[in-house]
């Protein structure tokens, strides 16, 4: 199935969704700085917290629930790890009346979730894995998400690859190279096509999409080189490309996938049928996170 919105096609969720939300791979997880703050997102994206994710989408690549089970391991690691001891990962869908279940974090059980998320007994199941799990503090409170995480990996083709990870408003990262530091770790785990760092109101006004976003990544094997428009910052990362923006406004966004739409660069669904995966950096750069430390955001009061 192909998702399209204003172009957001195989890569993002459906807009609705999106916007109805607000409401080795061990040695990746232990990279990430653990200084989180407890002021949560609307420092780094005031206008619009609530509406805070992350993308990644690639191409085929067909993996056993076992081969991914590393993967979800060190995602629900790195998760935990900036939410604290006192939240847990639950599956099933957060409603009343909805079985809820507290995920597996690792091991045999892990594999055996994967295997068998979504499956009615005596029905076939489809040789990849659709997965979602939200993280709370307790599995009765099921109007607070801290974080909400869909998976659907192991697919032969590309629009089926995808991981989304929404951020609740008190999501405990509070400084723009955070964001960064998350949006890169979790493409070291999953090794994507392509990464976007962004919000629901930053999609509905960038159409065609590009990679234009708070910080994305781009895999140079799947989408070749890609222009890099003058309110970003371009950094080689491994087999790819780190983009920051220089300002994190939705006006500025706004303006710099307009003009990397003038400017060639391809859409979000560009890539390879089938995926040849990415070699990435165990650390991030030092530069790097010098640029983060000068992105502007905008005080909601002066608009």
């Amino acid at each position: 199935m192909t998702i399209d919105i204003a172009g957001f096609d195989a890569v993002l969720p459906d807009a609705e969704d999106i916007r109805t939300a607000a409401g080795a791979f061990k040695d990746t997880v232990g990279s990430i700085t653990t200084t989180a703050t407890v002021t949560g997102l609307s420092t780094v994206f005031p206008h619009h917290p609530e509406g805070a994710f992350v993308s990644l989408g690639w191409g085929g690549r067909l993996e056993s629930p076992a081969e991914l089970a590393p993967c979800y391991e060190a995602m629900f690691a790195l998760i935990q790890q900036l939410a604290g001891d006192s939240f847990r990962l639950y599956g099933g869908r957060p409603t009343p009346e909805a079985e809820v279940g507290e995920v597996p974090m690792n091991g045999a059980p892990l594999i055996e979730w994967i295997a068998s998320y979504g499956r009615e007994p005596g029905a076939e199941r489809v040789p990849w894995s659709t997965t979602s799990a939200s993280l709370r503090a307790d599995p009765e409170a099921t109007g607070h998400r801290t974080a909400s995480i869909s998976v659907a990996a192991g697919a032969p083709t590309r629009t089926a690859n995808t991981v989304l990870l929404r951020l609740a408003p008190d999501f405990p990262i509070g400084t723009a190279q955070e964001s960064v530091e998350l949006l890169l770790a979790l493409v070291r785990i999953w090794q994507p096509d392509i990464a976007v760092l962004l919000t629901s109101d930053a999609v509905a006004s960038m159409s065609p999409s590009t990679h234009a976003a708070y910080a994305s990544w781009t895999s140079t094997l799947a989408r070749g080189e890609e222009p890099t428009g003058r309110g970003e910052t371009a950094v080689r990362y491994g087999d790819g490309t780190v983009r920051i923006a220089e300002e994190w406004s939705v006006e500025a966004l706004t303006a710099l996938n307009g003009e990397l739409v003038a400017a060639g660069a391809p859409r979000l669904s560009k890539g390879r049928a089938l995926q040849l995966p990415p070699t990435l950096p165990h650390d991030v750069p030092e530069h790097l996170m010098d640029i983060c430390r000068h992105i502007r955001v905008p005080n909601p009061r002066g608009r």
